[in-house]
């Protein structure tokens, strides 16, 4: 981190809460899979569901028992009470902006755009 950028920094920090308490599980490689080289792990990252992806980040505003144990389902983001919750605990954390980008896609693919 030392010779990144402060911008950059700034950025990361951002992502803070993702990272301190919980580790997105997507990050992690397969226990059962073979170690990948830099290029292939970021095609893997790539290649990550986005609606996953929101779940895996909003885990420490909303619980680890969201959308499910093991097979995680990212539709509980589509639901009132979860996005209540969601909203309620990035406003207590300070950035009420961080639910809305969690929640961006959800709500625009729910109105139809």
């Amino acid at each position: 981190m030392r010779g990144l950028s402060p911008a950059l920094k700034r950025e990361i920090e951002v992502f803070a809460f993702a990272y301190r308490a919980y580790f997105p599980e997507f990050f992690l490689a397969s226990p059962a899979g073979e170690l990948l080289d830099f290029d292939a792990e970021l095609q893997r990252l790539r290649a990550v569901d986005p609606p996953l992806v929101r779940l895996e980040f909003a885990i420490p505003l909303i619980g680890p028992q969201a959308g499910g144990g093991e097979a995680r389902d990212p539709t509980v983001l589509g639901e009132r009470a979860m996005r209540r919750r969601l909203h309620e605990r990035a406003r207590a954390e300070g950035d009420e902006a961080l639910a809305d980008a969690l929640l961006e896609d959800r709500l625009r693919s729910s109105s139809g755009s």
